[in-house]
């Protein structure tokens, strides 16, 4: 009888040779796959990315439809690594001051004021997918004096704006402050000024596309900094007589944003020699205002992709993007610049260029690989259907 221990002479392992050759055809297929399924995830979160973009704008256009008589707006935000829309309304004006920097000027100019909708949820676009908005020539400041800024920001010392310049493609600039300062420091206008972005703006009723508007409008975002604490210690941000019977001006404490708003710029004020308690609360100075610029052309386009085009390194791991602190990569940078460290030996304004060409496809525009895939996306928005409309920009060599 056999025993039952006896190997089947018709079962035997895997001898080396095989056992190699079927890891190797393994990675041969992983290899030939993990391109394939990158590919797909990058199609699938782009796909995500433009249908958060047509979301927000079909948001703002209606809001601009519904309202009693403000404009509608898709307003622009970063913060902690992603893009951010909010659909927003004009709801009042007020006579602001302009900035020259970070100094204060005699030019008043009158500014409206946009909050949020009320119960519309910003929308978010996918980890890494960023928005940036087409400044038109003359809009942005160019060159090396104090006046002047080469990192995006909008604001000058006059108004209307008269400065010259190339059109830019333009970050929403609008984490980039002194977070610890605005803890601490009872004079908040010494970074919302800082506070800057762009729009796309509806007409209020119609929902057509005021693309003709050009004019730099105040968006109210209030900042999470506490009842108490920092530039919330002191009036007029949290308590201020003159604006009403109850001194309640902590935006931070308003059950109604729009509410807040127009109740505070039906008060009558003068603009004396010191700006008003209302400019401080509601104006450019505020840290709780963005200043936004209407655009009618934006580019959706991957960060990372942009960056390695353009001869970044590297994204600044804190920000995620092409913004930080050459100093300190580990923290948020206290204004809007660009983390320099992340090229080698290239100047702001080449960076900005080379953006500039990225997303026109400008083969001829300082890029270190002018054979690189220029991906980018750029929509214009229709005048009276208020709709996204795809560009394909020519290809120029």
């Amino acid at each position: 009888m056999a025993s039952k221990h006896l190997k089947d002479p018709s079962r035997r392992a895997f001898s080396l040779i095989e056992m190699m050759a079927v890891l190797a055809i393994l990675a041969i297929l992983l290899a030939l796959g993990v391109p394939a399924i990158k590919s797909m995830i990058y199609s699938s979160e782009r796909s995500l990315a433009e249908n958060q973009l047509r979301v927000a704008m079909t948001a703002a256009r209606d809001a601009a439809v519904r309202s009693g008589g403000g404009d509608g707006a898709a307003v622009f935000f970063y913060a902690d690594g992603r893009t951010t829309i909010l659909p927003c309304v004009s709801v009042g004006r007020i006579n602001d001051v302009v900035h020259q920097g970070a100094t204060l000027t005699t030019t008043i100019v009158e500014r409206e004021v946009f909050v949020p909708v009320e119960g519309i949820e910003p929308i978010r676009l996918p980890q890494g997918w960023n928005v940036r908005g087409y400044t038109a020539p003359g809009v942005i400041a160019t060159g090396t004096a104090a006046t002047d800024n080469t990192d995006g920001l909008y604001d000058c010392n006059s108004m209307p704006l008269t400065i010259t310049g190339d059109g830019h493609w333009v970050f929403p600039e609008t984490e980039f402050i002194d977070w610890d300062a605005l803890r601490t420091n009872a004079q908040g206008y010494n970074e919302g000024w800082k506070r800057q972005t762009f729009l796309v703006r509806f007409e209020a009723g119609t929902g057509n596309a005021a693309i003709s508007e050009r004019r730099p409008v105040l968006v109210l975002d209030p900042l999470p900094i506490s009842t108490g604490e920092g530039f919330r210690s002191r009036p007029p941000y949290n308590n201020d007589p003159a604006l009403g019977p109850n001194g309640e001006n902590d935006v931070t404490q308003a059950a109604s944003l729009e509410s807040f708003v127009r109740q505070a710029t039906s008060k009558p004020f003068l603009l004396g020699g010191n700006p008003s308690s209302l400019v401080k609360l509601l104006g450019d100075m505020s840290p709780d205002t963005v200043l936004a610029t209407p655009v009618s052309e934006v580019a959706l386009y991957d960060e990372q992709r942009l960056g390695g085009a353009i001869g970044a390194t590297r994204l600044n791991a804190t920000t995620k993007c092409l913004y930080g602190d050459p100093a300190d990569r580990t923290v948020i940078p206290d204004e809007p610049t660009i983390d320099t460290t992340l090229f080698a030996g290239v100047a702001v304004d080449e960076i900005q260029q080379r953006i500039d060409a990225y997303i026109t496809r400008d083969a001829s525009g300082n890029l270190p690989d002018p054979s690189v895939a220029m991906e980018a996306r750029v929509f214009t928005v229709q005048r009276y259907m208020g709709q996204m409309q795809e560009v394909s920009p020519e290809v120029e060599e």
